[in-house]
């Protein structure tokens, strides 16, 4: 692309020219800019979900995204109805399928190709909306009244400003237009006037991809800028657009970046690095993983596994030419202390409180040159997690109560909560029964003894995560005395997946902890007024 991209006064550098706008001295923080373009670079349509769910709050936060968008008028035209009913899904995504059959047909040619394509995610997201035009619109003629349709282009900017905020929040969102908005209208039990006009599919994925669905499989190219702006009149040239600048060039030149320095060569004996790295944009320093990673799920295809938990393949690791190794716990000393014979750097980390994960994420960023980037992540973890504690405060503050919370790591021997998971069940608002255990830092000192002492301190939640074993509620249920424990009578027995609980690093602190705010606001919201539960 050519020539030098610029904000004026910042001194940063990369890709096409660009002169600072007149209104400048009101512009944001090189690094909030940076966010707003790369959300809007780097929005994808999503039609491939991976499952779980959004968390309360994101959803919240999304929805007030959506809200705040601007309208015609100020009519706020937009209605959005969360579809949650197994039945109602399967006939929407009935009535998707019938108009993708349709619109087959009348593209002719081109229609095997457009059945090709997935174009609907509605049985596999974590979350389907309903973007619907309220009725009555009519009565809103300020800006439509030779325009009606700006209804619509103003709903589209809730959407659009929803996607946005779904894009910087990790989350993928796909807009399914292909249906009949009067079958939908009376799907959902819609009052005469009213007018669907999205579905969203909303979820986590397991990707965003570079370009485009759409452009990757050939069905259509993005236009030229210059093709698409005029000047004066139709048609007319506006010379001053020249070139386009490389969108990842412009988000290259205001966002902070990793310093070339430090390792280049990295095995991560467990996951908690390799995920770190991965977020960093510093995955192409790993040669070599633990086989237990399953996040991401990418770096398992990626990247060679050459290590259990205890253990590791000496020769193979070494065969990959380390010059950095991390590594967590004393378990892992004699890994250590076998490479560091062999030569090979090894830093190996004893994190166990959520504080001691942080700065051991943000030394890892700073050997590889990625404080700055990093910096921004941390704070994004701090920022959420001091959300969680004041959605906490509020429901305290309103007579609700914390529930009692017994957290299981192993089902034989029982095993309790290790200190991160301790604090981080205090942070989403619950009371671990047995804080006394959760300082211990070995699973051999958290051991419960008594089965029965778990029922006499009676958990309002139980949660399971039996570190790489599927969690088996019934097994929970049907132990002598446990019955009578209030989380087993009242159904409050759940599993968090030990990656991302367990994983003390970006999971336990990003999904493994929205995961316990969910479970223990939702039992606050139900239960938490009732003294006698």
């Amino acid at each position: 692309m050519g020539g030098a991209f610029e904000f004026a006064g910042d001194g940063t550098q990369a890709g096409t020219h660009m002169v600072e706008p007149a209104g400048g001295a009101m512009a944001w923080p090189l690094a909030q800019r940076a966010a707003v373009y790369r959300a809007i670079f780097e929005r994808r349509d999503m039609r491939h979900f991976a499952g779980g769910e959004v968390a309360t709050a994101v959803l919240h936060r999304l929805l007030l995204a959506a809200h705040h968008a601007p309208s015609v008028g100020f009519m706020q035209p937009w209605r959005l109805i969360r579809v949650r009913d197994a039945a109602l899904r399967q006939r929407l995504h009935a009535l998707v399928e019938q108009e993708r059959q349709r619109t087959a047909e009348a593209l002719g040619e081109r229609g095997a190709a457009f059945l090709r394509l997935k174009v609907q995610g509605i049985l596999d997201a974590a979350e389907v909306w309903v973007v619907a035009l309220a009725e009555g619109r009519e009565s809103h003629v300020f800006g439509r009244r030779t325009m009606p349709f700006m209804d619509v282009a103003s709903a589209a900017c809730a959407i659009q400003n929803m996607w946005l905020a779904a894009r910087a929040e990790g989350v993928g969102l796909g807009w399914v237009s292909i249906f009949e908005p009067a079958a939908v209208a009376a799907v959902l039990d819609m009052p005469a006037g009213a007018l669907p006009i999205a579905i969203l599919c909303l979820g986590p994925v397991e990707r965003f991809d570079d370009a485009p669905m759409l452009q990757q499989a050939g069905w259509a190219q993005r236009l030229p800028l210059a093709e698409v702006v005029f000047e004066d009149r139709w048609g007319r040239p506006c010379a001053w657009v020249g070139r386009a600048p490389n969108p990842r060039d412009l988000v290259a030149a205001v966002q902070p970046g990793c310093a070339d320095m430090g390792p280049r060569r990295i095995v991560c004996l467990t996951e908690e690095t390799t995920e770190w790295l991965y977020l960093l944009g510093q995955e192409h320093r790993i040669v070599g993983i633990s086989g237990y990673t399953v996040r991401p799920r990418r770096a398992r295809q990626e990247k060679p596994r050459v290590s259990a938990f205890l253990s590791a393949k000496i020769d193979q690791l070494l065969a990959l030419k380390p010059d950095h190794v991390f590594g967590f716990s004393d378990l892992q000393a004699n890994i250590a202390a076998e490479l560091i014979r062999a030569g090979v750097a090894v830093t190996v980390f004893n994190q166990r409180s959520v504080e001691q994960i942080l700065a051991m994420l943000a030394q890892v960023a700073a050997l590889v040159g990625c404080s700055d980037v990093a910096a921004g992540h941390l704070a994004a973890m701090r920022a959420r997690l001091q959300g969680m504690q004041e959605a906490v405060a509020q429901r305290l503050a309103a007579g609700q109560r914390r529930p009692r919370v017994y957290f299981e790591e192993w089902d034989e021997p029982l095993i309790s909560a290790i200190r991160w998971v301790s604090e981080l069940i205090g942070i989403a608002g619950g009371e671990d029964i047995f804080p006394e255990l959760a300082t211990q830092p070995h699973g051999k000192d958290r051991i419960v003894h008594d089965p029965q002492e778990v029922v006499r301190r009676a958990p309002d939640v139980i949660i399971g995560s039996w570190c790489g074993k599927k969690f088996r509620p019934e097994r929970v249920a049907q132990r002598p005395g446990w019955s009578d424990i209030p989380a087993v009578r009242h159904g409050q027995v759940f599993e968090i997946k030990s990656a991302d609980i367990l994983q003390p690093g970006p999971a336990a602190l990003t999904d493994g902890v929205e995961q316990l705010h969910r479970i223990i606001t939702e039992w606050m919201d139900r239960h938490g007024h009732d003294r006698t539960v």
